[in-house]
């Protein structure tokens, strides 16, 4: 695909062989002097612009947030195996199996953000609003955190978790989380169509999980969103790897805001001023989103890159800034983004 323009194809191209066509009796049987019947193809995959999709049942909300989804919105799904267990009727949600919950960046968003309070905080907003805790990362208990740190050499069985550095106590209280993150939801791909537009339940999505498609341009248009007038010309170009992070970012104006525009019922605010949220990062002129050093702190910066894609043609009209920043909590401003066309190569980092 380096080339604009269709090609006639390669100078190495592979050859099939000599047929029947070839030869005087066109119409002979197979023998000696004619290649066999055959039903495969020798295709080079680069010539055939390859592309897969797959169709998932997405089950309905209580509110109604699967009629937000619209094509070009990347969609995660909840890894519902249960650890453990190997009965194809039971799940991590206490959905049958088969039973699909998909996730789109203000859904997930939504669920981050009650997961970065803390576990009483969390139980209680569970309770009053009847959510499953399952679909909802969260912070590890005192316990379990002490079992980790023991597993991981940091302390001994002797000592306690008030015999942890601070530092090293928050880096891997944030490890856990991600960790919980990664046991609950994954990147699915991204919506092609609706083919059953007219649900008002469930909906019938057809998700492209690999090849080329078009998906809404959350890529900030300056790198690292940067007001600076050096790099006011640095958008989102061809060949850029996009990627969808899972990192703390402070609390803003949209950090409590729901899929369907509405504000939260209850909120809260953790002691650090920041909370967990999916945010769209990128990887232009070779510069890679590598986590950073976080103060004085000697440990890195905990994040999840997940990559999406290539970008194949960034030829679209400049995204309005005010939407980007709240098309991560809101259905409605995502969908007045332009698209890009990319090529799907999903993957975490």
């Amino acid at each position: 695909m380096k080339r604009p323009a269709p090609s006639s194809g390669f100078g190495d191209f592979p050859r099939v062989g000599v047929h029947a066509a070839q030869h005087s009796h066109s119409n002979a049987p197979p023998g000696p002097r004619v290649m066999a019947p055959s039903v495969r193809n020798n295709v080079f995959q680069l010539a055939a612009n390859p592309s897969a999709t797959y169709p998932l049942f997405c089950g309905a909300f209580t509110n109604g947030w699967q009629q937000g989804y619209q094509e070009g919105m990347p969609l995660f799904t909840n890894m519902q195996h249960l650890p453990g267990q190997n009965r194809p009727t039971r799940s991590l949600t206490g959905r049958h199996s088969s039973h699909n919950i998909l996730a789109s960046i203000p859904v997930l968003n939504f669920y981050l953000t009650i997961g970065s309070f803390s576990n009483d905080e969390v139980q209680k907003f569970v309770k009053n609003h009847q959510l499953n805790k399952a679909l909802i990362p969260h912070y590890p208990s005192d316990d379990d955190l002490l079992k980790r740190a023991v597993a991981d050499g940091a302390l001994t069985p002797a000592q306690t978790l008030g015999d942890l550095d601070d530092d090293a106590k928050e880096y891997l209280k944030d490890t856990m989380y991600v960790e919980d993150f990664m046991a609950k939801w994954r990147l699915a791909g991204v919506i092609v169509s609706d083919m059953d537009i007219s649900s008002r339940y469930q909906k019938l999505f057809n998700l492209n999980v690999r090849g080329r498609c078009r998906v809404f341009n959350l890529w900030t248009t300056r790198k690292n969103g940067l007001y600076e007038r050096r790099t006011a010309r640095d958008r989102v170009q061809k060949n850029d790897t996009l990627f969808l992070t899972l990192k703390k970012v402070p609390i803003d104006d949209n950090s409590y805001r729901q899929p369907d525009g509405t504000t939260m019922a209850s909120i809260f605010i953790p002691p650090e001023g920041r909370i967990w949220q999916i945010r769209a990062e990128r990887m232009t002129h070779g510069e890679a989103p590598f986590p950073e050093r976080s103060g004085d702190s000697v440990y890195p910066e905990v994040k999840l890159q997940i990559e999406v894609g290539k970008v194949l043609n960034a030829l679209s009209k400049k995204p309005d800034e005010h939407f980007q920043s709240r098309a991560f909590r809101e259905h409605t401003q995502m969908v007045c983004l332009p698209m890009l066309e990319i090529g799907m190569h999903l993957g975490q980092l």
